[in-house]
C-alpha cells in the first residue's frame, strides 16, 4: 500500500492527486476528513462520491496510473465544527486482503465512518441540533474530567471541570484564575483549609458604594469602603479599627467573643439594669441580665434619702444591693 497526503480541500477548488502504478495498483481508499461530500474524478474510470467524514474504497484497472481530482460538493451541516479539511488517498494491490474481498463481491467493511470526538482549537457549537443544545456526560466514574482548556502560552491546564462538580481556574505556576459573578451566589463557598489566599479580592455589592474585602501582606483581612479605602481589618486580635480612625455605629451590636480597646483591654459583655436598694440584710436581689458572673457591678443613684451606707454583691444571676434607705439606682454589670 502507498499513502498519499494529506491534501487540503476547500470549496470551489479542485485538489489533484497523482497516483502511480507501483506496486501494481488495483484499487484506492479515499479518506474524507472534511464536512463536505467529495466528488472524485478518476482519470479513465469515472466519477465517484465519498461522503463527509468517511473513508471508502473502489477497484481500479490493473496497474492504474493517473490523476484523481477531488472537489467539494454537498455540505454536511452537522459537521460544521470539523477539526480538519483534508483528504488522504491510499492505494492497494492484488497482494492486499482488501483486494481479495472486493474482487469477490464483498465490501471489506467499507464505507467506514470517521467520528471525531475531540475538536482541538475549534469552538463546539451546541446549537447545531435545536432539540439537543447541551453537553451531557452521564455514567462516568467520579472525577472524570469533562472540560479542559490550556492557553497557547501555558504548559498546564487553566480551566478544568470534572463530573463531580470540581472546577479549577488557573494553574499552580500562573495563579491568575478569576471567578466573576454578575448576580447572587446562593449557598456556601468553602476555601481549602479554610484559608482565603492572600491575593484574593472580594467585593460586596449593595447597589451603592462598592465595598471590598482584601488581604494585605501580613495576612490581615481588610474591609474597604469604597473598594480602595480601608476602614477596618481583622487580624490575630480580632476586629481592629485603630489604624484607620473609624468606629462602630449600630443600634444593636451582638458580640460573640471580645471587644479589644486601643489600650489592650478586652470587653466581653455589658448589661444595664435598675432597681431599689434593700434595707434589710443582704439587700434587694435584682437580675442584672449579663448571662454570666460579672467582674464588676456599678450602681449609681440620683436620689439620696439620707443613706450613709451602701453595699453591692453579685452572682451569675443577680446583683444584691443594700442601703440604709430605699433609694432607686441604675446599674451596669461588666465582664472583661
Amino acid at each position: 500500500m502507498i499513502l498519499y497526503g494529506p491534501y487540503a480541500v476547500t470549496p470551489g477548488n479542485v485538489t489533484t492527486i497523482q497516483v502511480t502504478a507501483f506496486p501494481d495498483t488495483r484499487g484506492i481508499i479515499i479518506m474524507n476528513e472534511s464536512p463536505y461530500m467529495f466528488q472524485c474524478q478518476i482519470a479513465g474510470v469515472g466519477v465517484w462520491g465519498v461522503a463527509a467524514q468517511t473513508q471508502d474504497c473502489c477497484l481500479l484497472p490493473s496497474a492504474f496510473t493517473g490523476s484523481i481530482n477531488i472537489s467539494c460538493a454537498d455540505y454536511l451541516a452537522t459537521s460544521n465544527q470539523s477539526p480538519s479539511y483534508v483528504a488522504f488517498v491510499q492505494t492497494f494491490g492484488v497482494q492486499d486482503s482488501i483486494y481479495s474481498a472486493l474482487s469477490q463481491g464483498g465490501s471489506a467493511g467499507y464505507p467506514i465512518s470517521l467520528p471525531r470526538l475531540q475538536s482541538i482549537g475549534n469552538q463546539v457549537n451546541t446549537n447545531t441540533v435545536s432539540t439537543q443544545n447541551t453537553l451531557v456526560n452521564d455514567g462516568s466514574a467520579i472525577g472524570t474530567q469533562i472540560i479542559e482548556a490550556t492557553p497557547a502560552t501555558r504548559s498546564a491546564s487553566a480551566v478544568k471541570l470534572s463530573n463531580d462538580g470540581v472546577m479549577t481556574l488557573g494553574d499552580t505556576t500562573n495563579k491568575q484564575g478569576q471567578l466573576t459573578v454578575n448576580g447572587n451566589i446562593n449557598g456556601t463557598i468553602t476555601f481549602d483549609n479554610n484559608n482565603i489566599p492572600i491575593a484574593s479580592k472580594w467585593k460586596l455589592l449593595n447597589g451603592g458604594t462598592t465595598p471590598g474585602i482584601t488581604t494585605d501582606a501580613s495576612g490581615n483581612l481588610l474591609i474597604n469602603v469604597p473598594s480602595t479605602t480601608s476602614v477596618a481589618q481583622f487580624n490575630g486580635g480580632g476586629l481592629d479599627l485603630s489604624p484607620y480612625g473609624t468606629s462602630i455605629t449600630a443600634q444593636n451590636v451582638k458580640a460573640i467573643g471580645q471587644f479589644r480597646f486601643n489600650n489592650g483591654n478586652n470587653l466581653t459583655a455589658v448589661s444595664h439594669f435598675s432597681g431599689t436598694y434593700g434595707t434589710s440584710a443582704g439587700g434587694n436581689s435584682i437580675a442584672h441580665g449579663l448571662g454570666t458572673t460579672p467582674d464588676i457591678c456599678l450602681l449609681t443613684t440620683n436620689l439620696n434619702n439620707g443613706s450613709t451606707t451602701y453595699s453591692c454583691t453579685w452572682d451569675a444571676t443577680n446583683c444584691h444591693a443594700f442601703a440604709n434607705n430605699a433609694d432607686a439606682f441604675v446599674g451596669v454589670a461588666i465582664k472583661f
